[in-house]
């Protein structure tokens, strides 16, 4: 069975020092933000919760619907 894509939401002009800014899902009617660092850490939004599907994306807010998603990518082997 087919794994359904996964997205995350990083926030544009938001990087400063090697951190950028990520939007992600707190529930089904909750959107928050989160700082990571841009190499290592962002690989905890890619394993945890804050991978969000398109219909997530679809039901969002209008501001997180104009974030530019990037498709998560399962390392399996």
């Amino acid at each position: 069975m087919e794994k359904g894509k996964r997205y995350v939401l990083p926030m544009d002009r938001t990087e400063y020092n090697g951190y950028g800014t990520y939007a992600y899902k707190v529930s089904d009617d909750c959107w928050s933000t989160l700082l990571y660092a841009t190499d290592n850490m962002v690989q905890s939004i890619l394993i945890n919760r804050d991978a969000v599907t398109q219909a997530d994306i679809d039901a969002a807010p209008d501001w997180v619907k104009s974030i530019t998603p990037i498709e998560v990518k399962d390392n399996e082997q």
